[in-house]
């Protein structure tokens, strides 16, 4: 979710308006949008500076709400997947049986030993997505 928050969007001329361009997340798609949305006119009556531009884009950006945290977790699906704990034992068992520099039993005993010693029992059941670095941290 971090690298989704904070667009400031794309202003560029289309026709006689400018627009501000942005993703938004579509409901049960892994796919985003590029939406448009009109700013001001290019010349004439309710003309804005670039400034000012750039300001109704960030609000018109934040009114749709496709860089809120609260918009991704509705949107975007947030499944919990398979635990840390899990998904070591199939790595562990893809090292033994990988055709390639494949791990011999006694190497894969001692990395067993060390998750279970120290990785699983802080990080073991947190689901796999949810793993970052401020999980790992501590």
């Amino acid at each position: 979710m971090s690298r989704r928050t904070g667009q400031n969007g794309h202003i560029e001329k289309s026709g006689r308006w400018f627009v501000v361009r942005y993703w938004k997340d579509i409901p049960g798609q892994d796919r985003r949008l590029h939406v448009r949305e009109r700013i001001c006119p290019i010349s004439g009556h309710g003309l804005l500076s670039k400034s000012e531009r750039k300001r109704k884009a960030r609000e018109i950006i934040q009114a749709s709400g496709a860089d809120s945290a609260e918009y991704f977790k509705e949107v975007v699906k947030q499944d919990t997947g398979v635990t840390f704990r899990e998904q070591s034992k199939i790595w562990l068992a893809q090292l033994q049986s990988r055709k390639r520099k494949p791990i011999r039993e006694s190497y894969a005993v001692t990395i067993q030993g060390a998750l279970d010693k120290w990785i699983l029992p802080a990080i073991g059941n947190i689901p796999l997505a949810n793993v970052d670095n401020l999980s790992v941290k501590p």
